[in-house]
């Protein structure tokens, strides 16, 4: 009763509102065939280029101070190394879709952890519903914050591939790009982003941006160089003029990130007052200083304060010749000259919301010195040889010493994924990735002490923390560095690893010739051991040399083997061990010193 009665109701409202009853459904209307399910419900998947309205958003993440996709470098042990020092949005390795599932694929590389939040997970690919179902994953793990499609890599395998740079080259290839963007952006919880460089065609790079907003890109990096060839990739320093002339025609729709030309604190600084852009990327610097960001935040604050401090006096000196007082010094005029441009200045950096920005806690000595800090920070950011062999900038800011030893800890307990298709030790991993960072967080320590030969030569942590404490004793002065000194520790050392080699591989050959003798029913277990024995004496070598130029090689290697077979013949006869390449070292007997020159 109460159904009908809500029935008359509605229809008694129609009645008042003149509204129509909603049409019929084709397959009820009389005399028409029924339309089948599977096609009803396709008329409901909207075409991946049609305006719809996207699913319920997150916001965007803080994306001032962005660390940049690296394969092989952005892994979470260093983007948990750069959050501690500032940096606010990080982003994954590429992953590509059909690696997702496999050994070190995009399952590993979105290692989780709490403080490796917020993330954006960096895919590439040229298929709209594998990068989906990816996609689609990846929203879901703890922390990611958004997805981002790459459209810049222009390396041999994105070319082979076809994609990054190589998928934005024709106009049927960017309306793939196009289609990808808006097939993700309607269907993600989380804000879509794309990672460009500039086209070939300067109108062609303004139309595909717009049409990449109007695809659904709610964030747009920059990367301000031209895609380049598979064989060269890099043309130059990159064009910011082009980023800021990007961000001027996009008008605000969408967060503009710069990146390019950024090697330290100052030059960070310098591209987002260059380009207006909304944030910074960082890729080489950051690789050579993950402080880069709480540098820049300090050297920002300092700016910041002495920009305040020209506005006002400009406005002081601009009354001063309003109310008819003294004439204005050529440089008092052009500081009035210059508010305006000052002003625009102090908006860019109270854009970035560094003020705010929480100090990295190794930065903070107490609150009473934090200006000073922010300053010595600031000029060590801007005067990059402050950072060099003999320490770090003053005040607080870490040395490269101190993040070296700071990453070591963190592979320690973070350590990366095992590569695909490389079958390796979990230990080896982290010795190569840990080579790669610390040969560019220590490189002026590493340099200046002659250890860099070392570090490349490391085969385990302890080995690497030991050459990084070398280098702080140096550079403490606990010890005297004198040149060449190093040289000959690595000589040294490498004499005994070979010693070491040596004597394993000789175990190895006397129990392999006891096994033999053994099974061949000798009494003696040492019978072959024996044999050949004796070694060589100068008068035998230069004998044999002797023969083998008469005979050839092969009468003097059977010579050897006949009368001294368990000892090197290289060594004796040529000064230098066939073997010394092996790094399982060399069985044969290496006695006394070696015969010839």
């Amino acid at each position: 009763m109460k159904r009908n009665r809500d029935r008359m109701h509605e229809k008694a409202e129609e009645a008042k509102t003149g509204s129509a009853p909603p049409p019929q459904r084709t397959d009820e209307l009389e005399g028409s065939a029924p339309v089948p399910k599977h096609v009803r419900t396709m008329s409901l998947v909207p075409s991946p280029t049609a305006v719809s309205l996207p699913p319920p958003r997150r916001p965007l993440p803080p994306h001032q101070f962005i660390l940049a996709p690296m394969v092989g470098g952005s892994e979470l042990a260093f983007r948990l190394l750069a959050r501690r020092h500032g940096c606010q949005l990080c982003y994954t390795p590429m992953i590509l879709p059909e690696e997702w599932h496999k050994k070190g694929g995009g399952v590993a590389l979105l290692e989780r952890h709490p403080d490796d939040a917020p993330l954006v997970a960096h895919f590439g690919g040229n298929d709209p519903g594998e990068l989906l179902a990816c996609a689609k994953r990846a929203e879901r793990c703890p922390g990611v914050a958004a997805i981002d499609l790459n459209l810049g890599c222009p390396q041999r395998s994105a070319h082979s591939g076809h994609f990054g740079a190589f998928l934005c080259v024709t106009p049927a290839d960017r309306q793939l790009v196009l289609r990808i963007v808006s097939t993700l952006a309607r269907s993600l919880s989380v804000p879509m982003f794309c990672k460009i460089r500039l086209l070939d065609e300067w109108d062609e790079t303004l139309l595909f941006v717009e049409q990449l907003v109007a695809a659904g890109c709610a964030l747009l990096a920059v990367h301000g160089r031209y895609r380049g060839s598979p064989m060269h990739r890099r043309d130059g320093p990159a064009h910011l003029d082009k980023v800021e002339l990007i961000k001027q025609h996009l008008k605000g729709k969408i967060p503009v990130i710069t990146n390019g030309n950024v090697r330290n604190a100052a030059e960070l600084i310098a591209a987002l007052e260059l380009t207006g852009a909304d944030g910074v990327m960082s890729a080489e610097g950051a690789l050579d200083d993950p402080a880069i960001f709480g540098r820049a935040a300090a050297l920002a604050r300092v700016r910041r304060r002495d920009l305040q401090g020209e506005i006002r006096r400009a406005k002081e000196l601009r009354e001063t010749k309003r109310a008819g007082g003294r004439q204005l010094s050529a440089e008092e005029k052009a500081l009035v000259a210059g508010r305006k441009a000052a002003r625009e200045r102090l908006r860019i950096l109270d854009g970035l919301a560094v003020i705010g920005l929480p100090r990295p806690p190794s930065w903070t000595a107490s609150d009473a010195d934090a200006n000073a800090d922010a300053d010595a920070a600031a000029k060590g950011a801007a005067d990059p040889s402050l950072s060099a062999a003999h320490g770090g900038p003053a005040h607080g800011g870490p040395s490269g010493l101190d993040l070296a030893d700071q990453y070591l800890e963190l592979v320690k307990a973070h350590p990366p994924p095992l590569h695909t298709g490389v079958a390796r030790t979990l230990a080896a991993a982290q010795v190569e990735h840990s080579i790669f960072h610390v040969r560019r967080l220590a490189k002026p320590h590493l340099n200046a002490y002659e250890l860099m030969g070392s570090l490349e030569a490391a085969t385990s942590l302890e080995a690497i923390e030991n050459i990084v404490r070398r280098c702080r004793e140096y550079s403490e002065g606990k010890f005297t560095f004198t040149p060449g000194i190093e040289a000959e520790r690595r000589a040294r050392e490498a004499h005994e690893a070979r010693r070491a080699a040596n004597a394993a591989r000789r175990a190895e050959f006397v129990e392999r010739m006891r096994a033999k003798a053994r099974a061949e029913g000798h009494a003696d277990e040492e019978w072959y051991l024996r044999h050949g024995r004796e070694p060589p004496s100068t008068a035998d070598v230069e004998r044999a040399r002797r023969l083998g130029q008469l005979l050839g090689p092969k009468e003097l290697t059977k010579l050897w083997r006949e009368r001294w077979g368990q000892h090197c013949q290289g060594w004796y006869c040529e000064g230098k061990c066939p073997h010394a390449a092996d790094v399982r070292g060399c069985g044969f007997l290496h006695g006394g010193e070696c015969p010839v020159a």
